[in-house]
């Protein structure tokens, strides 16, 4: 398994932490709480993230955290297509 390149951020920003509140995790990722809470949702197909509920709380280990950043990071540096219908190349016959 590759190193992460979060894990290591993400301790020393919680040191003592095994798992952060909802809250906590939105914040990182920038997103709201409640969009988070509704990602999370056990009725959803694929969760985004793998939490854990303590009780009434719900919360995301980092580890599950870090390897999310991960996977956004890796998809971000692959290059997008472009969308739609291809354009006419130049200098072709009239």
């Amino acid at each position: 398994m590759p190193e992460s390149i979060h894990l290591p951020l993400l301790r020393e920003m919680f040191p003592q932490k095994l798992n952060l509140s909802v809250a906590e995790a939105a914040g990182l990722i920038g997103w709201t709480p409640a969009s988070l809470k509704n990602a999370l949702a056990p009725g959803r197909p694929k969760p985004l993230l793998r939490s854990v509920k303590i009780g009434r709380l719900r919360v995301v280990p980092i580890v599950a955290l870090a390897s999310f950043l991960d996977e956004r990071l890796a998809a971000s540096a692959v290059p997008k297509t472009p969308m739609g219908r291809p354009r006419k190349k130049s200098g072709g016959a009239l």
